[in-house]
């Protein structure tokens, strides 16, 4: 007789391990570090192993959080509702093994995780700065002479939240993280 479930999984930041970047997703130290992806664990799961299914960890924490750990501060309307998602593991024997995944964020309170979360943003708007800097005297070289006021057609309301979203203050936001609580079958319940 097959179980109706035959795990119960929580996936999420493992406080112990700090924040690593997800090796799966593409090179993102471009990108703010409230946008990049960071490596999830399984935090728990009941019941610790069933014989006719054993758990696949990595594989479970993949496809319940398949965009990663992915943080935002209370600036992100995504931080107010849940996402419901399904998905199937097909094992190397064929067996299939059905997942269900609800993502939700929850606030970060753990003090190191905060602060090496400012440091990552000190960090990338330095490299940001830097850079911005070369491409000026690069343009200033190639292009001679510049005007510098800005030009008529730049609006400085143009994206007024898209760069206080990417934004990280450890003295003025909430930091909050994805998590997942899922479930495990051997049946397809959607």
């Amino acid at each position: 007789m097959t179980k109706f479930v035959d795990y119960f999984v929580i996936c999420g930041l493992d406080y112990n391990s700090g924040l690593e970047p997800d090796k799966y997703s593409e090179d993102n130290l471009h990108v703010s570090p409230l946008e990049r992806s960071y490596k999830g664990k399984v935090l728990a799961h009941y019941p610790e192993n069933v014989q006719t299914n054993p758990f696949d960890a990595s594989a479970v924490c993949m496809l319940s959080l398949p965009s990663g750990l992915k943080f935002r501060t209370q600036k992100h309307s995504v931080t107010l509702a849940p996402s419901f998602h399904s998905f199937l593991i097909t094992r190397e024997d064929g067996k299939r093994c059905y997942g269900f995944s609800l993502i939700f964020y929850e606030e970060v309170r753990n003090r190191d995780i905060c602060t090496a979360m400012q440091t990552l943003q000190a960090m990338y708007i330095t490299e940001l700065s830097s850079g911005l800097k070369a491409r000026v005297l690069q343009n200033a070289q190639n292009q001679g002479p510049q005007s510098r006021s800005l030009p008529r057609h730049f609006k400085l309301t143009h994206n007024p939240n898209g760069a206080a979203l990417t934004y990280y203050d450890i003295s003025k936001d909430k930091l909050f993280v994805s998590k997942s609580i899922g479930i495990i079958s051997q049946l397809a319940h959607v």
